[in-house]
């Protein structure tokens, strides 16, 4: 990828366009926000942080992109550089017993306010002093520009910035050799003709049977959903982490596939399908020069793995692992591409597979600058598109997981009996691998009648 000269307008790299298309639509934009509060304990500099922000924005053309449409085809228009205004709401003179719940009707404000793609701006940021040494930073920027990896490298330069800044010295970052659209162009030129045929006829014959039924429901699915997000958390015991882990380097698989393996263990389970489908996001930086760059990179994938036959989870390992290594040769086929495989001229924002699975190599860290302690806040903010969600987190005390998923969709104790089951599965399946997956305990049933999704 070589820097071009240019600065005029460029087609939507393929994963913006995903997010362009339902905007133009009517889908509401506050489904695809990425929300990123930032707890600030200590002295904290208002004008530095704002200085970092700015400069943040100078870097990365992605952040004062929009989207506008020329000839009836969207296009990335990128902004000049210019001032950039941090808001500062002061919830000191609450009663201090109602800061807390007011930080939060705040961000949750923060979250439900639409962007413009058109228009812009597509970021925002926002300071609350919640009391002389606490602070909390919201930053709020559409989906089209950012990912998880891009989240990444603005809190890593951000904890460059603000030291700097706020000694009144010069920027220490390099500047960046390649812009967003410099990728644009060359994914562009290379996604098309025959590598473009090859990624869709893969993907044609991995779906040409129907995808397997979602879970069952605890209420119908609504023709118009809200995506409101509930959050199920738990915490392996430590024996139970260390076997995981053990498990793991035996058999050569990363921690990220053997947490995959035992949900889609529990997927089958429960569906009493051996056809399992999840869905995850993949990085999807195919060059080392993009690795420094805020910008839409990332991939939906969807994992399909065949767990017929009462397999070993031994073996279960191999097929998923199988399954990741061929869907991950094909992932840069276009997002609109695979929805016009699975579902040909329907718009719709949900993600393609209703289950979702997240892997957190480590816990979030606390970064300390000069007395100042920068960490993610742990709030339930957003939404959630699809129907059941598992994270799990690989911290320093072992693993922890979140079920999330949509209130309209299950009551909390029916998730609370899948956290207690999945766990349960994990302990049979860390201490005996060979087992076949019929011997396995089953999932725990309630008498209640579900909806199927």
């Amino acid at each position: 990828i070589t820097p071009s000269p240019e600065y005029g307008e460029v087609p939507l790299s393929h994963a913006q366009a995903a997010y362009w298309s339902p905007e133009r639509m009517g889908a509401a934009s506050v489904y695809n926000q990425v929300l990123t509060p930032l707890r600030l304990d200590g002295p904290l500099d208002v004008e530095a942080l704002r200085r970092s922000i700015e400069e943040l924005v100078r870097r990365h053309e992605p952040l004062r992109t929009t989207f506008p449409s020329v000839d009836g085809q969207p296009v990335q228009r990128v902004a000049p550089s210019a001032e950039w205004e941090l808001p500062v709401e002061d919830l000191r003179p609450l009663p201090e017993d109602t800061r807390e719940q007011a930080l939060m009707s705040r961000l949750e404000e923060e979250g439900w306010r639409p962007f413009d793609m058109e228009h812009g701006p597509l970021m925002r940021t926002r300071l609350f002093r919640v009391t002389d040494s606490r602070h909390v930073l919201m930053l709020a920027v559409h989906h089209a520009l950012t990912d998880q990896v891009s989240g990444g490298v603005m809190l890593r330069e951000l904890t460059a910035l603000y030291p700097a800044f706020r000694d009144e010295q010069p920027s220490p970052l390099p500047e960046l050799t390649v812009s967003y659209r410099d990728y644009t162009r060359w994914q562009r030129e290379w996604m098309r003709g025959e590598v473009l045929e090859h990624h869709r006829n893969w993907w044609s014959h991995r779906l040409e049977k129907p995808l397997p039924a979602s879970l069952p429901l605890d209420r119908p699915r609504p023709e118009a959903g809200t995506f409101h997000k509930g959050r199920h958390g738990f915490t392996l015991p430590p024996a139970l982490s260390a076997r995981f882990h053990t498990l793991a380097r035996r058999e050569s698989i990363t921690p990220f596939l053997l947490g995959l393996a035992a949900f889609k263990t529990f997927l089958a389970q429960t569906l009493q399908c051996g056809d399992t489908v999840v869905g995850i996001v993949h990085a999807n930086r195919p060059r080392p020069e993009l690795e420094p760059l805020v910008g839409m990179f990332a991939s939906y994938l969807l994992l399909r793995t065949d767990l017929s036959g009462n397999p070993s989870f031994r073996e279960v390992l191999r097929r998923v692992r199988a399954s990741y290594l061929e869907s991950s040769e094909h992932q840069d086929l276009p997002h609109a591409e695979l929805v016009s495989l699975l579902r040909p001229g329907v718009v719709d924002r949900r993600p393609l597979s209703p289950l979702g699975y997240v892997f957190h190599a480590s816990a979030a860290p606390t970064v300390t600058l000069a007395g100042l302690e920068i960490q993610p806040l742990d709030a339930d903010l957003g939404l959630l598109l699809n129907d059941l969600q598992l994270l799990l987190t690989d911290g320093p005390e072992g693993l922890t997981g979140h079920l999330e998923y949509r209130t309209e969709l299950f009551d909390a104790a029916t998730v609370a009996r899948m956290a207690d089951a999945l766990q349960a599965l994990l302990m049979e399946v860390v201490e005996e691998p060979d087992r076949p997956l019929a011997s396995l305990s089953p999932p725990p049933s309630d008498s209640k009648p579900r909806e199927v999704a």
